[in-house]
């Protein structure tokens, strides 16, 4: 069985970025312009429409 990739871990992830993108005081397009990308990018990370990968 193929496992899945919204794992509690990945939430608790998606919820801490977000956290901090607020506590700096970001909206989201501020944030996507520093990462040189659109806001949408930033969008579907934090709305878990996009798999943010991370090594651990």
């Amino acid at each position: 069985m193929k496992r899945s990739i919204w794992t509690e871990e990945y939430n608790h992830l998606r919820k801490a970025l977000k956290r901090i993108r607020l506590e700096g005081n970001l909206t989201q397009y501020e944030l996507a312009d520093l990462l040189q990308k659109p806001r949408t990018y930033v969008t579907k990370y934090e709305n878990a429409d996009r798999n943010l990968d991370f090594v651990r």
